[in-house]
């Protein structure tokens, strides 16, 4: 029988071995090159488009101003005025422990690949903890992780966007849900939500999202009470504190044309096309995500909906529906009872989901 330390010993090297797994997908994938913090010219050069050499000249400035505070604040943003680098989509927490160690960091030190690569440590490590809810082996979850590390969707943002590469941020909330009954999860609900602000906003609806499921969730099945709603008060307030600290809160917007006109084509679950700044070429601007599916149709040339699942992913909901289909025909009552029990125990996080597609 294992001790208590053999148990935490193993756990350990379990969890190192899965982020070492998304380390070794993102060298597969992407090579060294980007991992040298002193090699800048692929940013430089544009990667699909210019906003990572946006981003990139936020950090050049933050890194180069004279002052610390405000946060985030540089005096060569809008030069003489200076602004805030959130308006470069910049990783506060990144930029702010980077510019504490600019002194002993090289002059030319880009942090880019670094966190692209951890993001994928992050994605199979948190995939296999939310995996290891459903299934006791070892082999399944582990594959399981791997598909989370080869999502198309973070794939594509990760060098494009990278602040929104965030995807493992998800992941945690979804295993806070699933582990809403017990003690501690609020508490962990609580320090995701504010840690969210610090990394990227653009996560913190869903975080918060997940948040309010998992309490309306327990409050259909009476496993919360009134110190789950003073946690998620708390933590809206320190996230709303954070953005203020970090110059995001009162960021004014003065064109919203991309509301609705950047949102999700119809066919992107099953669309391998996404495109970068030259989608306007004729012949040009396309990158195909698949070696057997086509390419299809993009409304107004939507250069950001791509959310393509993956032919494996898609497969797999092929076979679960001829699996659902096959099991109303053999047992048709258990089904709905499966169904209706699905729906008791996640109605909200189903609400929410549902909602935020439609968002």
């Amino acid at each position: 029988m294992l001790t208590v330390t053999q148990t935490a010993q193993r756990r350990w090297i379990k969890n190192s071995l899965y982020f070492a797994l998304g380390i070794g997908v993102f060298l597969l994938i992407y090579g060294p090159a980007s991992l040298d913090v002193t090699y800048d010219g692929w940013i430089l050069n544009g990667y699909v488009e210019t906003d990572i050499v946006q981003r990139y000249a936020g950090w050049l400035a933050y890194r180069r101003s004279d002052s610390f505070f405000p946060l985030t604040f540089s005096s060569l943003i809008c030069f003489p005025f200076g602004d805030y680098t959130s308006l470069a989509d910049s990783i506060p927490l990144a930029e702010i422990l980077f510019k504490l160690l600019s002194p002993v960091l090289p002059p030319v030190f880009q942090f880019c690949g670094l966190l692209c690569c951890f993001n994928l440590g992050m994605q199979a490590l948190c995939a296999s903890w939310v995996l290891r809810r459903f299934w006791s082996s070892e082999g399944a979850v582990l594959a399981g992780s791997l598909v989370f590390c080869l999502s198309p969707v973070m794939l594509e943002r990760m060098f494009r966007h990278t602040s929104l590469s965030f995807h493992w941020l998800i992941l945690l909330a979804l295993l806070f849900y699933l582990k809403r009954e017990e003690r501690r999860t609020p508490v962990k609900f609580a320090v995701l939500g504010i840690c969210t602000i610090w990394l990227h906003s653009y996560f913190l609806p869903m975080v918060m999202g997940f948040f309010l499921a998992s309490i309306l969730d327990g409050v259909r099945t009476k496993s919360v009470g009134l110190r789950h709603w003073i946690l998620f008060g708390g933590t809206a307030a320190g996230a709303a504190a954070s953005m203020k600290l970090l110059g995001i809160l009162g960021l004014g917007v003065g064109n919203t044309s991309g509301y609705g006109q950047m949102g999700m084509n119809l066919n992107a679950l099953f669309n391998p096309v996404s495109l970068d700044t030259n989608w306007w070429v004729p012949g040009g601007g396309k990158m195909h995500w698949s070696a057997l599916l086509p390419m299809r149709a993009l409304t107004a040339n939507n250069i950001e909906s791509f959310n393509y699942l993956g032919l494996g992913v898609l497969l797999s909901l092929a076979a679960l529906t001829g699996f659902v289909i096959w099991q109303c025909f053999a047992d048709f009552s258990g089904v709905v009872q499966h169904v209706q029990a699905l729906v008791k125990r996640h109605l909200f996080l189903l609400l929410f989901a549902a909602f935020s597609t439609l968002f």
